[in-house]
């Protein structure tokens, strides 16, 4: 979606840099955005409204002793029906990912009396929501100085010298902001970009880069240890802390994995509510504008996916033409089309939703700066019509100066500039919301006498959270989507029963149990772990008749989507006008029943 075709849905034919820069950076650090109290005052304030629809409960508490929310939204409180559940801002710094959950549910739940297909998509499935995976971190939005945040209050002594968190950033400048912190050093590995001299990029001496800086978190070396800020408040990553392939001994990962009271809640979400059939995260980790890719396993030797051939690099081949349409329908239904660059699988809840529990699992990154731009006009060496430094041999990759930095995913592109995200950001950022771009300027340090030592850089938060200005109409995009992604679950089905009287009492019943929803009832990886539990199919007759051909109960393979059904067959003996009843049922398909006379 461009620039201008998203402010003319919401309704503003020029928005300036003069209008929109007071709604960003008014005296409230995050203007427009909800707290942890607020929040959770908003989805109480929907419960109260719409007491049959929306529920609210506690399922966990934060380190820092906050709620963990759990949200509700669906008809009936029975857990027999397929289920989506809603995982959002499990990395701190994405808290429009906690709006878009709200403001997701306050539109389905308006919707409910009007809308045909929430409607019948909230009577025959559920949501679920956990609008703040990581408060503790989500708070030091709303807290000065603005700095962003990742980690839990937990405490951690992350440099190992016995005492707690005694060195970390601080606001030099006294101007409410923790900012990027560059030091003259002939010895330093990061260049100003030649370009656009706000941008840093770090340069590789064995390609001729001479650097000229060392980059550093605002503050000072308080513990005298020659490092800067190397142990911060906090302590784990939540969106770094789940199960499938976790970065041992990385940036505040944790002693181990699910070792944060808020990811063992989330796991346990999924274990107390087994109709989850899908999952969508939102965060960095993002599939729907690009879509996961499958690989061919191997015919021969140790399968990837089992203890000895180490875990799946990739989603199964069977899986991926499901998730590229989900992923072709979100493009279409929300008009997104770009990304931000996504982090590398590991430690995250979107690859653990898919690889360890087996669930269908989407994530969307919702906005970025960076992908805000107009068109990039390549042939002309252009973005949106700013001429651009084009790398070649002698540039290497960078990594952003603010901002969460990856764990790789990007890879060497000679072709492509390094720092074309950074370009997108910060021209739409001129534009749009000036003050957060932070022009470097001197200050004294004491750490480095006779040091030029400047600060600047992107503004925290300013890379992931649009201006709340634009929150409903990102949120309007993303709620037809949920609605959407509700709409294809699994949904178990009976049909085509026939009944055939074969004479002396004996009859044969043959069914048909259907999946009606569109994605099948369970992933591939899902079939490999045993989870979700499969369809039941059970055959209930009365006293006096007997089951003479056939199971009473059977477990049955995971049904393929889009009305793919299989047939059974019994031979019941009993009399004639007696009744069998016949269920077919599973947490993440719902329940079918029909009761069959014998004629």
């Amino acid at each position: 979606m461009t620039l201008p075709t998203l402010f003319a849905r919401i309704g503003v034919a020029a928005l300036s840099a003069a209008c929109l820069a007071p709604v960003l950076h008014a005296q409230s650090p995050a203007p427009g955005y909800h707290d942890g109290r607020a929040l959770r005052a908003a989805f109480d304030n929907l419960a109260r409204q719409h007491p049959r629809l929306v529920s609210v409960s506690t399922v966990g508490t934060s380190a820092g002793g906050r709620p963990l929310t759990l949200v509700r939204l669906g008809s009936a409180s029975d857990e027999e029906r397929p289920a989506l559940l809603i995982i959002a801002n499990a990395h701190g710094p994405h808290v429009v990912g906690s709006e878009v959950a709200l403001r997701v549910t306050e539109r389905l739940a308006a919707a409910y009396a009007s809308d045909t297909t929430v409607r019948s998509a909230l009577e025959r499935s559920a949501i679920y929501l956990l609008p703040r995976a990581n408060p503790d971190a989500a708070e030091a939005m709303f807290t000065r100085p603005l700095m962003e945040s990742i980690r839990n209050q937990e405490r951690v002594d992350d440099d190992h010298d016995g005492a707690f968190e005694e060195d970390g950033p601080e606001d030099l400048d006294g101007d409410g902001v923790i900012a990027m912190m560059r030091v003259e050093d002939p010895a330093g590995d990061w260049l100003a970009d030649s370009a656009d001299a706000r941008l840093m990029r770090k340069g590789d001496r064995s390609k001729g880069d001479r650097g000229r800086f060392r980059m550093f978190t605002e503050g000072r070396d308080n513990d005298g240890d020659e490092k800067w800020n190397e142990d911060p408040a906090g302590g784990v990553n939540v969106g770094d802390n789940f199960s499938y392939d976790y970065p041992d001994f990385g940036e505040a990962s944790g002693p181990h994995t699910m070792s944060a009271a808020e990811t063992r809640a989330i796991g346990q979400v999924m274990v107390d509510h087994p109709g989850i059939a899908a999952i969508y995260v939102l965060g960095p980790e993002d599939n729907l504008i690009k879509a996961w890719e499958g690989k061919a396993l191997p015919t021969e030797g140790t399968r990837p996916g089992t203890s000895a051939g180490g875990p799946l690099r990739a989603i199964l081949k069977d899986d991926e033409p499901w998730m590229a349409e989900v992923a072709r329908r979100f493009r279409d239904i929300t008009g997104i089309k770009a990304g931000a660059e996504v982090p590398a699988w590991g430690g995250d809840p979107l690859s653990w939703a898919y690889f360890h529990v087996g669930r269908w699992a989407f994530g969307s990154s919702v906005w970025s700066a960076s992908t805000s731009t107009d068109e990039v006009d390549e042939k002309n060496d252009e973005v949106d019509g700013v001429p651009v430094e084009k790398a070649d041999s002698t540039k290497a990759d960078s990594a952003r100066a603010g901002g969460r930095a990856g764990r790789g995913g990007g890879g060497d592109d000679k072709k492509k500039d390094p720092l074309e995200a950074q370009r997108k950001a910060i021209k739409w950022l001129d534009r749009y919301a000036p003050e957060s771009v932070i022009a470097w300027h001197a200050i004294d340090h004491p750490d480095f006498p006779g040091q030029v030592v400047e600060l600047g850089g992107f503004r925290p938060y300013a890379l992931t959270n649009p201006p709340a200005a634009m929150l409903d109409t990102i949120a309007a995009g993303q709620a037809e989507f949920v609605k959407e992604l509700v709409s294809l679950l699994p949904a178990v089905s009976i049909r085509k029963v026939r009944v055939e009287a074969l004479g002396s009492g004996l009859f044969r019943i043959r069914a048909e149990i259907a999946n009606d929803g569109y994605l099948p009832s369970s992933t591939e990886v899902g079939i490999r772990l045993r989870m979700p539990r499969p369809v039941r199919v059970q055959l209930a007759v009365p006293d006096g008749a007997t089951i003479v051909g056939g199971r009473r109960q059977d477990l049955l393979e995971p049904l393929p989507g889009s009305g793919a059904g299989v047939e059974h067959t019994w031979l019941v003996r009993g009399s004639a006008g007696s009744r069998v009843t016949l269920t077919a049922q599973s947490p993440v398909t719902g329940s079918a029943t029909q009761t069959i006379t014998l004629r």
